[in-house]
């Protein structure tokens, strides 16, 4: 249901190959700071993964993947990364 209040934009990130992605540049919807809300590497789940540093990230104008702004970040392999505003 739609309560006409605001709403938060989710930014979702998979990396779906062996390594980890490092200077990874992808499109953001908006400029601003991008707070990491989770992260499906961090070893707090699991000894078994890899723990591959990944952070908030700063989105930057400049048009990108269709979007009008763009942001750098690093993820760790076969992981996924949720952010938002």
């Amino acid at each position: 249901m739609d309560k006409g209040g605001p709403a938060d934009d989710v930014v979702i990130v998979a990396n779906f190959f062996h390594e980890p992605q490092d200077s990874y540049v992808i499109g953001f919807p908006a400029a601003g700071i991008w707070k990491l809300r989770f992260n499906s590497d961090w070893q707090g789940y699991s000894e078994a993964f890899e723990g591959h540093p990944s952070a908030d990230v700063l989105a930057e104008p400049g048009e990108y993947d269709g979007l009008p702004c763009h942001a750098v970040l690093a993820i760790g392999p076969y992981s996924v990364l949720i952010f938002s505003q």
